[in-house]
């Protein structure tokens, strides 16, 4: 356990971090912490400097020639003007810094970046990757889109949820007709679900929406009010939203009335940052104390006996793969862990000496860790094996 002093340094110290990534280093580095996500037989990623790529992972865990067919490469063009703190006022910006992770509809790619436009690529041929439209929402996204029934739905810095066409013919975009943009009291870092006709989503004014996903009114009477900011993504699973705030609660709110599901909310030791991860029941948080919980989904009480402790805060969102629970820590030290007992499996953590912020992704035994040197890794989820990893800078 921290100390009250220990934890609140803790909090500075990070957010302070955080917000410079999202600022200087989002600007004029090669920053950004875009997951990956599977598309049949390849990972779709936003690499650190901005760009979308798709990667076979089939052939390069067999060692094929590359680049393999169907791989491809897309970069958003390059914007100006505007101030320092915005980023163009650099000259560096090069199309924005990807924060969310990626979402591919029928070869169709959707992103946000960070210099406020929402792109979707069209992927159909791997020769011919190009922009579909863009829209220019002119604030910063820091959380993914969700794409659903044809509307891309996204948050912004101005605290606005868009709704956006994804069947436009405008190479502009165009918001989606019969929506009113929703107005949050403060940014919006959470990437939004949808879920029966309806978007879930968090805002660092502390609160979690509801609306309507047809025409953004309110479903709640009222939105649900934590004691402190909501930045991760909810999580939707058997009627219950859970997601973790910056009070140091974890929370299950019943999706159709935003009542409280649990007497109390979970309480951990520093924030929650990451989006929670739901399997047979559990649900499977980590927390900027370092540690990992396992929650069981209906009572909201602990399921292992002790949290496990890791090296760092924890910002990359945990998967179970091949029966293990595989968690990364921001110093880069991956575990993975028996999800009954919370106690390692592999002989050792891997080290992969370099800070994660993304969400892993798992498929057929093997997860993948797109980390800030701009290297996407892969390793064996059954013992912790390095597969193989690939510079995305190249």
């Amino acid at each position: 356990m921290f100390d009250s002093m220990r934890i609140r340094s803790t909090k500075t110290l990070v957010l302070l971090a955080l917000v410079a990534s999202l600022t200087f280093f989002g600007c004029i580095g090669p920053r950004g912490w875009a997951g990956t996500v599977v598309d049949g037989e390849g990972l779709v990623i936003g690499s650190m400097n901005g760009k979308i790529l798709r990667l076979d992972f089939l052939a390069r865990q067999e060692k094929r020639q590359f680049p393999a067919a169907g791989e491809w490469e897309w970069e958003p063009d390059s914007v100006g003007g505007g101030s320092f703190l915005d980023c163009a006022g650099t000259g560096q910006f090069a199309g924005g810094k990807i924060y969310g992770i990626p979402v591919v509809v029928d070869n169709f790619v959707y992103i946000g970046t960070y210099d406020g436009r929402v792109f979707a690529i069209d992927a159909r041929e791997s020769d011919n990757v190009h922009t579909e439209w863009s829209y220019d929402i002119g604030s910063a996204i820091v959380g993914g889109v969700a794409v659903h029934n044809n509307v891309v739905y996204v948050g912004a810095s101005d605290g606005s949820l868009y709704a956006l066409d994804a069947t436009t013919t405008s190479t502009d975009g165009a918001l989606k007709e019969g929506f009113e943009t929703f107005q949050a009291g403060d940014k919006i870092w959470s990437t939004p679900v949808v879920q029966d006709g309806v978007v879930y989503f968090g805002s660092l004014d502390h609160r979690l929406y509801a609306i309507d996903s047809q025409t953004g009114a309110p479903k709640w009477d009222e939105p649900f009010k934590a004691e402190g900011a909501i930045a991760s993504t909810p999580l939707v699973a058997g009627g219950v939203v859970y997601f973790g705030a910056f009070d140091s609660n974890f929370y299950a709110l019943y999706a159709g009335s935003g009542e409280l599901k649990w007497d109390e909310p979970f309480k951990a030791d520093n924030w929650f940052w990451t989006t929670a991860l739901y399997s047979d029941g559990v649900i499977y948080a980590g927390s900027l104390d370092h540690n990992v919980y396992a929650i069981d989904a209906g009572s909201g009480q602990a399921k292992w006996d002790e949290p496990f402790k890791t090296d760092s805060p924890l910002l990359s969102s945990p998967v179970v793969s091949a029966g293990v629970l595989v968690v990364a820590s921001e110093n880069g030290k991956v575990y993975g862990l028996d999800p009954d007992s919370g106690r390692e499996i592999w002989d050792d953590a891997v080290d992969l000496k370099v800070d994660v912020h993304a969400a892993l992704t798992a498929v057929d035994g093997k997860v993948y860790i797109n980390a800030l040197n701009n290297k996407v890794y892969s390793i064996q989820a059954a013992d912790g094996r390095a597969s193989w990893n690939k510079s995305l800078s190249e």
